[in-house]
């Protein structure tokens, strides 16, 4: 039996000035259908573990207004994709409790039409946490199957998340010969490469519609503190980066 979709518009008004007119109709119908994207595409769908968390998708840093969809499931085109991730446990440092942030690092992988998780290990203690970022190890999988994926990393001088600009660094990486850089992702936030959200796509160079951003203007910065932070550290100079740095350290 074959499956009808609900037209609306112009599509449902033509369809409906052919009544009484069956051949026509269904020819009519036929057409418009054939023109509709189809509900069945291939897509990826990722799944964040626990204590993982995600920066950015395909250049596209996780609190960037570009950003859509849920930070713990995302549905990816089929071909490549590149997530930034971050190890974010709570461990015991000698007598204490802290949150361990590790660095952040950058995962490039080619899938299709799967579900694909990621995972991190338990690390209990700050050692095991430095240990891992020397030596990271990202588990991949689908369906019990291990995902392959090229590793790189964000270098910064601040591990603190709210005075990055993971977008700026992100283009930057795109642009070198790290072996998970991806030249096609390179201009995500300024708008110069297509949306990978838009649309399903098919092959692992098509990225869909290109979506336009402008610079974030002093006006626009209304939104959190650490939006607020954010913006003002980028105006800042080297030194001033590093005094700044250096005091939010001291006041953490």
């Amino acid at each position: 039996m074959p499956t009808w979709r609900a037209l609306t518009g112009p599509a449902f008004l033509v369809v409906m000035k052919t009544r009484g007119k069956p051949e026509m109709k269904k020819t009519i119908m036929a057409a418009l259908i054939a023109t509709l994207p189809s509900v069945s595409q291939a897509a990826v769908n990722l799944e964040i573990g626990r204590g993982v968390e995600l920066v950015a998708v395909n250049g596209i840093p996780v609190d960037s207004p570009l950003f859509i969809g849920k930070v713990d499931n995302q549905s990816l085109p089929d071909g490549d994709n590149q997530i930034a991730i971050k190890i974010s446990q709570l461990v015991k440092d000698k007598n204490n409790t802290k949150k361990y942030n590790s660095h952040v690092h950058v995962l490039t992988f080619n899938a299709a039409n799967q579900a694909i998780s990621v995972e991190a290990p338990r690390l209990q203690t700050w050692e095991r946490g430095e240990a891992f970022d020397k030596q990271p190890q990202w588990k991949l999988s689908s369906s019990g199957n291990t995902v392959s994926y090229k590793l790189g990393e964000l270098v910064s001088m601040t591990n603190m998340s709210v005075l990055r600009n993971f977008g700026e660094e992100l283009d930057a990486f795109n642009r070198s010969n790290q072996p998970a850089a991806l030249p096609q992702l390179a201009g995500a936030m300024q708008g110069n490469v297509k949306n990978v959200y838009d649309l399903p796509t098919q092959g692992s160079n098509m990225i869909p519609a290109a979506v336009a951003t402008k610079p974030i203007q002093p006006s626009d910065i209304s939104g959190s503190a650490s939006q607020q932070a954010r913006f003002w550290f980028d105006k800042m100079t080297p030194t001033e980066k590093r005094d700044f740095i250096s005091w939010a350290a001291q006041n953490l």
